[in-house]
């Protein structure tokens, strides 16, 4: 049980791990060449350029009402620096949760039919019922989440490949995105 728990621990890693790392430092490589591109003296002119026309536009409507977007804009990136140390814990706790799901993972490949047995063993219920609830809870839980990860996962690449066939730079960022927000209920696969 020990090696069997151990191998399959490792193979899922394997499978799952290295392509989400290599595809991670494929997103920083994009998202420093998108942040290089915004930051362009060219790209920053256009952008000032917009926030111009923006205020003008938001200026026309209501009288006596003078918007300074540009004013917005540099509140929201302060908020962000301040923000920026959670972001990198929410980054730590992710490890750690990582870290602790694998361990997990790993104990219920060894014990977890001892567990569900003890469990059927405590439980009030006769025997045949609480194995019926066990197989019933089995197939909906891995019906409901294989099948939400494998669709967004799909439309996640397939977005990747549209965009890469129709030469849009960050394919990969793009794509990724998708599948993050193919995940969201009703609104995802749109958004």
């Amino acid at each position: 049980r020990i090696i069997a728990a151990l191998l399959t621990l490792v193979i899922f890693m394997l499978i799952l791990l290295v392509p989400l790392t290599l595809i991670s430092f494929q997103l920083v490589d994009e998202v420093r060449n998108l942040y290089h591109t915004v930051t362009t003296q060219k790209s920053l002119g256009a952008l000032n350029d917009l926030l111009i026309y923006i205020e003008d536009q938001i200026n026309v409507y209501p009288p006596n009402y003078m918007a300074n977007v540009g004013q917005y804009l540099q509140q929201a990136l302060s908020w962000i620096a301040q923000n920026i140390g959670s972001f990198f814990q929410g980054v730590g706790s992710l490890l750690v949760g990582l870290f602790l799901s694998l361990l997990a993972f790993y104990y219920f490949l060894k014990d977890g039919e001892r567990l569900i047995n003890y469990l059927i063993k405590i439980s009030p219920l006769p025997d045949k019922d609480d194995e019926k609830i066990f197989s019933k809870m089995r197939t909906a839980v891995n019906s409901v989440i294989r099948g939400s990860l494998l669709v967004a996962i799909l439309q996640g690449i397939s977005t990747g490949i549209g965009f890469t066939i129709f030469g849009i730079p960050n394919a990969t960022l793009w794509g990724s995105l998708a599948a993050i927000a193919a995940l969201i209920p009703t609104f995802g696969t749109g958004l």
